[in-house]
């Protein structure tokens, strides 16, 4: 009678204690937003949003009218919060039924902490201040009153665990299976608790088991395949949208030792701050040498037969669940969200250690007491605090931006309109506009474009083209700034700011978040585009018959677009970038794209009609010097070259004659050579005709390479203007049967008698756009001026040549060249 007694006061100090957090928790929130009961993680109206959709009937629909989608990690805790919104939680009061879900689990794990430490020999005194010291530190009252799912799984996983330590197969049947459904970690994790039930099975002796007793068992592992089961019915994709958005395993590129060493890292974090209770970021986390007793714990848990299977399995959870956490990019997110499940295994089990060492060492029992009854009250009380300020801290930052942007939402836009979003939950829920979610989680595929970087999120937008994007701008660290860069976002038309405290920024605000009108002309300009041939005379005539569009993931796809990184990106895999050409200047010209760094070579197939001349016109940002050796069904057909032109577009020409082209699938390959730079392509078209072009001139002024460039001819003409001003136009025609090589400027000198320069000018051919090693078979002439202000009357000598921008080595010519490798083409008078 005496222990049921002290059962039923310490399940009151429990549910006491669970009830003064969410009465402390639920005024902050009130308060933090200003009257309106706001939680302070975005993540959590993802789940809202989802559980509106679930009590209206709609299964794992976000956007009213749209399919299904996965972003809700959890199977289970959206329809927890859907009874909640049936029974008349709606709006922003859904949050104090969530609150009320974390304060029953609270209750609930509290009192599981206390039954765990008394089954394996703790006594009172050290049993009920671990359980109270649970309920009320700082970190795990946090995470309870948070609104996620955290809470519910912490409770489910101490509930597995107790069913195991005192062998009730039916408590673990349901809390395993519920504990399955929860989260998709523990869904492995619970398969391993089957395997500690099935073993305690398997050690009794065969006259107490019942035929088929390992059946019910089964129910977790079934549990297990339900979300996968579900996500492939509704969705096509097993994985969850959220896990494709988060895993380290989705970074790009894509590298097994990368993946293996931010594993790692992540693991070995963990458990350096599991066993120290202290982060860099959080700061005191959990009772020192909590950790350390909880592990002592498992040792002596492990050497008591009875309860092996529970000591076994606490220690494969705490193992294995620390390995499926770090392999999430988030994995010490929303101050260590998806580690609470574990950090509270180390209470009961400390509970256990403590025990063991007070009754087995004399001198140990006054520190374990001291420990129990006075230093873990004060350790939940001092961080009982600061945590509820950082609680506090970011409810203010939702209620500041997410929740304002999606009241402006609500209240500036049509019903029917498309709002890109970063932060997809409140945009969604409150402001009730269809969404488009960039990063991934509840719109399908853009998690393949999110983690490409910039790039790809820009053609994302592109393709789709919301009606407005509400979201972080520049300086933002996931390359936003980038796409902010360009016409995407438009002009800004509300601007949302806050003071930032970074350190404990757990609800990813911004110091400024905006709504923007996008302008979507550059992409038009960029989809509309004809890039020039000058040495094509049938240009017109030619037809676009295939495009990669590179960054667009729809694309690559496609086209079975590989590429490959053997250094690291300068920053992102993809960028986006909007500007005119180098020889352009025209509205029309001035284009946004999406592209990709590579150092070490990309492949794509097109499809194109066999026998027929081929034109590969490559896009790309010229961002350092260097060559592409370009590959049509393994043959090599033709180097190029890339300038140091950074800022501009650059399109670099490739012919693949008819012959090469001998099936409907073209096999073309890049290998670039750019030592300490990167060649970025944003965009292949192929194009197919007749190559026609102007034979070679009869006679020449001059040659250079052997004669793989001629200068046709060269004629000049002096325009004056009315304010005494002129200048020089110099008209050169080159022709090349397309062996010309390397990257060479033109240059144009305007002599004195004395063979000084008195005016010059130097430009790449075609306004500065064609690589003379780019040259196709054909002709083409250059106009070039030369600024003659400040130049005196008179008749002057005109020479010109070709210089290497970067080392001034000149080319020899033929014929006609001085000792200067110049070549005099006539004389002009200046008026």
């Amino acid at each position: 009678m005496r222990q049921k007694r002290r059962r039923l006061l310490v399940w009151a100090a429990c549910c006491a204690a669970a009830g003064i957090v969410f009465l402390v928790y639920a005024s902050a929130a009130l308060a933090a937003g200003q009257g309106n009961f706001i939680l302070p993680l975005d993540d959590v109206y993802i789940h809202f949003q989802y559980a509106r959709q679930l009590a209206g009937g709609q299964l794992f629909v976000y956007n009213p009218g749209q399919p299904p989608t996965s972003g809700a990690t959890s199977f289970l805790y959206p329809f927890v919060l859907a009874i909640g919104y049936a029974a008349g939680f709606k709006a922003l009061h859904l949050g104090v039924w969530a609150l009320a879900i974390g304060a029953l689990a609270l209750a609930g794990s509290g009192w599981l902490v206390y039954r765990l430490v008394r089954l394996w020999r703790g006594p009172a005194w050290l049993a009920a201040p671990l359980a109270l010291a649970f309920t009320l530190t700082g970190a795990v009252s946090w995470h309870y009153m948070s609104g996620m799912e955290t809470g519910l799984v912490t409770a489910l996983a101490l509930a597995a665990l107790y069913a195991v330590a005192v062998n009730r197969a039916g408590l673990f049947v349901i809390s395993a299976s519920l504990l399955a459904l929860a989260r998709p970690e523990w869904g492995a994790l619970s398969a391993l608790a089957v395997g500690a039930i099935i073993w305690r099975g398997l050690s009794a002796p065969s006259s107490a088991r019942r035929a088929g007793w390992w059946l019910p068992l089964l129910l977790p592992i079934v549990m297990l395949g339900v979300q996968p089961a579900v996500n492939w019915l509704l969705t096509g994709s097993v994985v969850a949208s959220g896990n494709a958005a988060k895993s380290v395993l989705g970074i790009v590129p894509f590298r097994w030792e990368t993946v293996i060493t931010r594993i790692w890292a992540n693991f070995s974090r963990a458990w350096l701050e599991f066993m120290t209770g202290y982060s860099p970021r959080e700061g005191w986390y959990v009772p020192p040498l909590l950790a350390a007793l909880g592990c002592l714990g498992i040792v002596v848990l492990m050497t008591r037969r009875d309860q092996r299977p529970a000591g076994a399995l606490a220690a494969l959870w705490l193992l294995a669940g620390t390995a499926f956490i770090a392999t999430l990019d988030t994995a010490f997110w929303h101050f260590k969200r998806y580690q609470i499940p574990l950090l509270a295994l180390f209470y009961p089990l400390a509970g256990a250690g403590v025990a063991w060492a007070a009754a087995a060492v004399r001198a140990l029992r006054w520190p374990a007491r001291l420990y129990a009854v006075a230093g873990l009250p004060v350790f939940a009380a001092a961080t009982a605090w600061v945590f509820l300020g950082h609680f506090a801290l970011n409810v203010s930052y939702i209620y500041a931006q997410p929740y304002q942007m999606a009241r402006w939402l609500a209240d500036n836009t049509s019903p029917d309109a498309v709002i890109a979003v970063h932060d997809v939950g409140m945009m969604r829920y409150i402001g009730g506009r269809t969404t488009l979610d960039k990063v991934g989680l509840t719109t399908p595929g853009a998690a393949d474009y999110w983690r490409n970087g910039p790039g790809s999120v820009a053609e994302f937008l592109v393709q789709h083209r919301p009606d407005y994007i509400a979201s972080y701008g520049e300086g933002h660290g996931y390359g936003l700034g980038m796409v902010a860069a360009t016409g995407i976002y438009g002009e800004p038309l509300e601007a949302f700011a806050v003071k930032l405290d970074e350190r404990f920024n757990v609800a990813l605000a911004a110091p400024e978040q905006a709504i923007y009108l996008p302008d979507w002309s550059g992409a038009d300009h960029a989809a509309s585009h004809r890039p020039q041939v000058p040495w094509l005379t049938n240009w017109a005539a030619w037809q676009l018959v295939d495009v990669v569009n590179v960054a667009q993931i729809a694309s690559e796809q496609a086209h079975d677009y590989r590429w490959r990184m053997e250094g690291q990106p300068v920053a992102f895999p993809t960028e986006v970038r909007e500007w005119g050409y180098i020889n352009c200047a025209g509205a029309d010209c001035h284009l946004l794209d999406g592209g990709r760094f590579i150092d070490a070579e990309e492949a794509f197939v097109v499809r194109v009609t066999p026998g027929r001349d081929t034109l590969l016109v490559t896009r790309l940002h010229p961002y350092s010097r260097g060559t592409l050796d370009v590959y049509a069904n393994g043959e090599r057909v033709a180097r190029r070259w890339l300038p140091d032109l950074p800022g501009a577009w650059l399109d670099v020409h490739t012919l693949i004659p008819a012959a090469q082209v001998t099936s409907s699938a073209l096999h073309i390959r890049v290998v670039p050579d750019t030592p300490g730079g990167g060649y970025l392509p944003h965009w292949h078209g192929v194009y197919q005709g007749e190559y026609v072009s102007e034979p070679a001139p009869p006679q020449a002024v001059t040659t250079f390479q052997d004669k793989a460039i001629t200068l046709a001819y060269a004629g000049l003409a002096v325009n004056s203007g009315q304010d005494g001003d002129a200048e020089l136009v110099v008209s050169l025609v080159w022709h090349s049967e397309g062996q010309a090589q390397g990257d060479y400027k033109v240059f144009v000198h305007v002599l004195n008698v004395d063979g000084s320069i008195a005016a010059q000018a130097d430009t790449r051919s075609g306004g500065g756009a064609l690589v003379t090693g780019n040259w196709l078979p054909g002709t083409f002439q250059d106009d070039i001026v030369v600024n003659l202000a400040g130049v005196p009357r008179g008749r002057y000598r005109v020479a010109v040549g070709l210089y290497d921008p970067v080392t001034g080595t000149r080319l020899t010519p033929s014929a006609g060249g001085d000792d200067n490798a110049t070549v005099l083409i006539g004389e002009a008078e200046r008026p």
